[in-house]
């Protein structure tokens, strides 16, 4: 649990950390039969005797602790400072074997130790008649208790699982002493060297950053990057150098061969996985001797993930929203949510908890379950919406870019070059407005004033700005007629072709007396194809054939 001496630590480079990965569980312990601090070693004897005596009639479950859970139980002279760990560990017995009886099960054990009464008096550490559910339990028990010695002792930051930035870890580096990255299940430490090398002005854009994945055939390519790099001072990174094995020998060669005389700004990265077995070690020792080594294990807990998210977003970011209140809660809520996901694998094929019919299910949400398996708008949600006969998955896009439209409308309050008609939920009240605005600016009567439809022969992306009377509308269909752009009337509608867009159409304002109805047909527009109820307006469109036709 703990990984060295704590004297003369430099934050930079060590850390002592009791870790939380052996096991959960829970322990009982009284405040009688007091044991010194300073022999702890002691405790660990004590706690092996009270196991050994203990009365066996009956023996419900075994706990046993294998050899991999030994190197964990280590213990320290903690009031002073970490000095004779080492001979500590030697003298402690090994903990191989543990039968204890077992009188409760883990869930109905009594909680933890209180660290209040426990280091009221820093200098005792009261533990008797300790009841051991399973290995796990103890295993906890003994992370916990040395997790709050360290705190009380040293102070907090050597318990707290956030690691430094990595700009701190930077400053350790120079052109001879590279860094080597342990990698860790679900963190990337790249993606920070790739932002501190954007600072700093290393990009692939400016071919001074280099980036080579090891694997069959890349090794050549490897060792023309170090070259390169330490000739014209650029960064390169190797990624997952323990799947070439067999060269690693000449990578340690080159890195030798590259540190006589390289540039100042040259950078070598390195990042390789953990060997499976601690006492076997593929990356050759002259590597690790002259790299920095950094690890970075993803963080634990709720609090240590929503810190680990929040700090992948700067001041600048947080302020750069016009909306900051809102901004700022939506991103503390998903980082939340991901700090949540992240501590759910933990859980492995567990998964989450599932309905288990205590609900009731009403005949609302019977019917709704239904409507979505035949991919159809349940009725609650179309009393509430906008007419439309698409199916579920239309209906749901057509409903994004309705607020996706919207949204850029109000972003700056400015009328778009060209509106999407069919995207408002009253497409009556935008063609009432521009007769209004026309209205109020010529002091004109409301109901002597009509609209006056102009076919375009542009399209949505040849408009780049609004009119100055009026507005420019787009998303029209026609049915049983197509609009001809040559002639700029209407015609007969090809053969396959149902629904033909209309190009853009400009609608403006003018008085009933200057209304010209010779060679038009007064075309009415719906919401949908259905008609009836959803008639938005009527529009005189240009024709060389009879109205009646």
């Amino acid at each position: 649990m703990i990984g060295h001496t704590a004297q003369n630590c430099n934050l930079k480079y060590r850390c002592i950390k009791c870790t939380e990965s052996h096991g959960p569980g829970e322990c009982k312990i009284k405040k009688e039969d007091a044991v010194s601090i300073p022999k702890l070693v002691e405790l660990r004897k004590k706690l092996n005797e009270k196991i050994n005596n203990a009365k066996k009639p009956k023996i419900e479950r075994i706990a046993q602790i294998s050899h991999k859970y030994v190197p964990g139980l280590k213990f320290a002279d903690v009031a002073k400072q970490g000095r004779g760990l080492n001979q500590a560990i030697k003298d402690s017995p090994q903990l191989t074997n543990i039968s204890p009886r077992l009188n409760q099960t883990p869930n109905s054990a009594p909680c933890l130790i209180d660290p209040e009464k426990a280091f009221k008096n820093t200098s005792t550490l009261p533990i008797e008649n300790t009841k051991i559910p399973d290995r796990s339990t103890l295993i906890l028990y003994l992370v916990n208790l040395f997790r709050c010695l360290v705190e009380e002792k040293l102070g907090s930051k050597f318990v707290e699982s956030r690691s430094p930035p990595f700009h701190k870890s930077f400053e350790g580096t120079s052109s001879i002493t590279p860094i080597f990255f342990i990698l860790s299940p679900g963190v990337d430490p790249l993606k920070d060297v790739e932002k501190l090398g954007m600072q700093l002005g290393f990009t692939f854009g400016g071919r001074n950053f280099h980036n080579v994945s090891l694997g069959q055939g890349q090794e050549p390519i490897a060792e023309e990057a170090i070259e390169l790099s330490a000739n014209e001072g650029h960064w390169v990174i190797l990624q997952n150098v323990h799947l070439v094995r067999k060269w690693l020998p000449t990578l340690e060669k080159k890195m030798e061969q590259c540190s006589e005389n390289p540039h100042d700004d040259y950078r070598l990265f390195i990042s390789a996985e953990p060997s499976p077995d601690p006492h076997e070690s593929i990356i050759p020792q002259g590597i690790l001797e002259s790299a920095i080594k950094i690890t970075n294990e993803p963080p634990s807990g709720i609090q240590a993930n929503i810190h680990k998210a929040l700090d992948n977003f700067t001041q600048e970011t947080l302020e750069s929203c016009s909306k900051e209140t809102e901004f700022k809660a939506i991103l503390f809520a998903l980082c939340y949510y991901h700090a949540v996901l992240a501590e759910r694998r933990k859980f492995g094929a567990q998964g989450w908890n599932r309905v288990s019919g205590e609900l009731t299910i009403n005949a609302e949400m019977e019917d709704l379950q239904n409507y979505i398996m035949m991919d159809a708008v349940p009725p609650s949600w179309t009393k509430r919406a906008y007419p439309s006969e698409l199916g579920l998955n239309s209906w749901f896009t057509d409903m994004l870019y309705r607020i996706n439209e919207l949204s850029n409308w109000t972003a700056d309050f400015n009328l778009p070059s060209s509106v999407w008609l069919g995207g408002f939920f009253n497409p009556q009240s935008f063609l009432t407005a521009i007769m209004q605005q026309t209205a109020r600016k010529n002091e004109w009567p409301l109901d002597k004033m009509c609209l006056y439809c102009e076919v375009l022969r542009k399209t949505k992306e040849e408009i780049t700005s609004a009119p100055r009377e009026g507005a420019y509308i787009n998303g029209l269909y026609m049915e049983g007629a197509r609009w001809d752009v040559q002639t700029g009337c209407i015609m007969d509608s090809r053969f396959k072709e149902l629904f033909p867009l209309l190009p853009i159409m400009y609608i403006r304002a003018i008085t009933q007396d200057k209304q010209d109805l010779r060679n038009m047909y007064e075309c009415p527009v719906y919401k949908t194809r259905s008609r009836g109820p959803t008639y938005v307006w009527t529009f005189n469109l240009r024709t060389k054939e009879r109205a009646s036709k």
